[in-house]
């Protein structure tokens, strides 16, 4: 009788034990479970939100609110689209000298980030960058002067000459660059009279194509690969 009575007790013990486990496992499923949903509504809310055309033109807004404050000019940008979370596009972007002329267009800017490596790693890689459409007009008012594009590369310097430059540390897999076209003048110079003829004080490059991987960009190091570059200067150097 002690023996049975001994085994009823460890088969009761069993079957209690084997409840408790169901109901704990239950619970982690269901803390499991609540806690994916979680993430997908908050990932399918931000994918709808970042998808509406009044956030991303707001977004659009300030980009170009801050960048023209940040580079002194005008930049102007027709259209911004956003891609949940990797990629963004700009359409027809236009930054203008100091004299309010055009400098630089580009029909389409894209770039997409390796987030994975931004947020577990902390490294910033871009995964690719395309310029479509691109033209950059680069002139010289007069002799000694600046280029129109000067005040670019003064908005990029350290502003304190004494404090050293930050720190950065990025990776661009792959830039392509399509249809563009660069021209450079010196204004005061006249134009030589044989067209045919190389004039280094009036270039004009057109088809401009380019396939640039730039795998290390950093303070003491760069990293440039160029792949394939084709362009077509007017006099007709190719």
């Amino acid at each position: 009788n002690h023996l049975i009575l001994l085994c009823k007790e460890i088969i009761l013990l069993i079957l209690q034990s084997e409840i408790k486990m169901r109901k704990f496992y239950t619970i982690i499923r269901n803390v499991v479970v609540a806690a994916i949903l979680l993430i997908v509504g908050i990932y399918l809310i931000l994918y709808i939100a970042i998808s509406l055309p009044f956030v991303q033109n707001t977004i659009k807004e300030i980009a170009q609110t801050e960048l023209s404050k940040f580079l002194n000019t005008q930049i102007s940008v027709e259209q911004l689209s956003i891609a949940p979370f990797n990629q963004v596009v700009l359409q027809n972007v236009t930054i203008k000298d100091q004299d309010r002329k055009e400098l630089i267009n580009i029909d389409k800017l894209g770039a997409g980030i390796n987030l994975w490596a931004l947020l577990s790693k902390g490294e910033i890689i871009v995964s690719y960058a395309e310029i479509i459409g691109l033209d950059a007009k680069i002139t010289q008012k007069e002799q000694g002067a600046p280029l129109n594009l000067q005040f670019l590369i003064d908005a990029l310097k350290p502003k304190d000459p004494n404090k050293p430059p930050t720190k950065f540390d990025l990776s661009i897999q792959s830039v392509v660059l399509r249809k563009s076209r660069v021209s450079f003048d010196k204004l005061w110079l006249p134009r030589h009279e044989d067209i045919e003829k190389f004039d280094a004080n009036h270039i004009q490059i057109e088809n401009l194509r380019c396939d640039v991987s730039l795998p290390k960009l950093a303070n003491e190091n760069f990293d440039i690969d160029i792949r394939r570059i084709s362009f077509v200067e007017k006099s007709g150097f190719n």
